[in-house]
């Protein structure tokens, strides 16, 4: 079973909107039936509606790639093969998405590391506000530095 989407209006839409003093021509069935400014138009400001009307079919995406893309499923990989296939919109689409993952993950990040730094700059100003004796009594005493002060000092035994 086929499926036939009609973007006749959108191509009107298009058309009216970016050439209002010209005739309105029937919808093209490839790209060289529109005038080279026309189809460059059409590209740039309206590049998913130029998808829909001029994409090579889709039957030549590996059957992964189309998989995915059927599930709504596409990852930032498949953007050359969707390319290669005419999908140059989906292809962008992913890019950006991608972008903006990656822009998220490094957001969150530097905001991870701000809080530890703040964490830092907090325990730091209360340790040197600090006296030597208040110091002496958060600083654990481990078997290493027991150890060091005892020879140190000199002092011996329990």
């Amino acid at each position: 079973m086929s499926i036939h989407i009609d973007h006749t209006g959108a191509f009107a839409s298009f058309w009216n909107r970016e050439f209002p003093e010209m005739p309105c021509p029937p919808l093209p069935k490839k790209a060289s039936d529109l005038t080279m400014t026309a189809r460059e138009t059409l590209r740039i400001s309206d590049p998913k509606l130029f998808q829909n009307l001029f994409a090579n079919s889709t039957t030549s995406l590996p059957a992964d790639i189309a998989n995915r893309r059927n599930l709504g499923e596409s990852i930032p990989s498949d953007a050359t093969a969707l390319e290669a296939a005419g999908l140059q919109w989906e292809a962008e689409e992913l890019r950006r998405r991608a972008n903006i993952a990656e822009l998220q993950r490094t957001n969150q990040q530097i905001d991870e590391s701000r809080k530890i730094q703040q964490m830092d700059a907090q325990r730091r100003d209360a340790w040197t506000s600090m006296g030597v004796l208040q110091r002496m009594g958060h600083e654990p005493m481990t078997p290493e530095k027991v150890a060091y002060y005892r020879q140190k000092y000199g002092v011996s035994g329990q």
